[in-house]
């Protein structure tokens, strides 16, 4: 059956808008969904009385066509408290309406899901969820015909599925990626750095996003000891909490090379971008292997786009898209004296430097939210 000819529903009771990168992921996948002939509306919690659609389309940068269905509910926007009515009301309301899919991405929904008797694609980043519901999560997956399929962001996360024993026929890996607008357009580093004011003498290395204790930016600051001739740039603070964390771990080790900087747009991101010898990404093990909440992280995309040469743990979900000294250069997990070793010798090499950087850009090309929903129809297609 084509994908115009079904009607999906896709259910969330995440807070909209708001710097999670789930609702972003959730935004993206629904828009170019809806921008590939995909008959796709997206159900989500509102204040009572309030609507937040202008702001979610001027937060995201989303089409203003894209149905975004409202619904009013009474009480306080945290998910431990609403999640199980509001699940229960939201997807009752979406069942009337004779959707013919449901696109969810938490278990407790798939499960209502499948209780009202409904189709159910579910997607996640996870790659194990608790014993309590990874067994029953599976055995829904196995032989419940109503639950269609499971959608993987990495390659690592569906492998252990199947290992768990998970139908691998009903498992996909599909990349997240980055908005064709959201590309940064290319600028020479003289000149982002002369809008930026900063020096261009300077060695400088970025980071660019979320700044939440699970990432453990607190990897970057280590290293960050060991070169003191090299800045530092973390860029993309939303909560002073984590602000002031960095800042208190940063004075304790008693660094003078780093600057910090809000929260900004992706088109004044980019200015940061292409002012950067090097983008990184932690070099950390924790956010993937303890805290299990980052896998595959969304700014891999935004720094392969930018063809600014990028530094990342050499870990298993990071190497299913960045290669060592051929589109990246990986770091040794965990190790900050040696990665600041690893880094001097990547400084060192500008014909290297040169190649990662026009390797990255070529692949970042392809690694879109466009692509991505072409894949995911591809799959829906195949199961209706």
């Amino acid at each position: 059956m084509k994908i115009s000819e079904l009607k999906i529903a896709y259910f969330s009771d995440l807070v909209f808008p708001s710097n999670k990168v789930a609702t972003k992921q959730i935004l993206k996948t629904v828009e170019n969904l809806h921008q590939n002939e995909a008959q796709i509306e997206l159900f989500i919690s509102t204040p009572l009385k309030k609507s937040k659609k202008k702001e979610i389309q001027k937060y995201y940068t989303v089409d203003k066509t894209l149905p975004i269905n409202e619904i009013p509910f009474f009480l306080p926007p945290i998910p431990k408290v609403y999640r199980v009515p509001f699940t229960y009301f939201g997807i009752k309301k979406i069942q009337k309406q004779n959707f013919d899919l449901l696109y969810v991405r938490h278990y407790f929904h798939l499960k209502v899901g499948l209780a009202k008797n409904m189709k159910v694609l579910f997607e996640t980043y996870k790659s194990s969820f608790s014993p309590k519901i990874m067994k029953p999560l599976i055995s829904l997956l196995n032989t419940d015909e109503n639950f269609v399929g499971m959608i993987t962001h990495s390659e690592m996360a569906r492998q252990n599925w199947i290992k768990e024993g998970a139908n691998p026929e009903k498992l996909i890996t599909i990349h997240n990626g980055i908005d064709k607008t959201e590309i940064p357009q290319k600028m020479l580093i003289q000149t982002a750095r002369q809008k930026l004011e900063i020096d261009s003498d300077l060695k400088v290395i970025s980071y660019i996003g979320n700044m939440g204790i699970y990432k453990d930016i607190e990897s970057i600051l280590e290293i960050a000891k060991f070169l003191p001739d090299f800045t530092f740039y973390l860029v993309g603070f939303s909560e002073s909490k984590d602000e002031n964390r960095l800042k208190k771990h940063a004075e304790n080790l008693g660094l003078k090379n780093l600057v910090f900087i809000p929260w900004m747009s992706a088109a004044e991101v980019s200015v940061y971008l292409f002012a950067s010898n090097a983008l990184i990404i932690p070099p950390s093990s924790k956010p993937l292997l303890q805290a299990g909440k980052t896998v595959l992280p969304l700014k891999t995309f935004m720094y392969l786009a930018s063809g600014v040469p990028i530094l990342a743990p050499r870990l298993e979900d990071t190497a299913e898209l960045l290669k060592h000294k051929e589109n990246s250069f990986l770091l040794t997990p965990d190790s900050p004296e040696e990665n600041s070793k690893e880094i001097s010798e990547l400084f060192s090499d500008k014909k290297l430097m040169t190649k990662i950087s026009e390797n990255a850009f070529e692949q970042g090309k392809s690694l879109t939210w466009e692509n991505r929903a072409k894949k995911i129809i591809q799959f829906i297609e195949e199961k209706f």
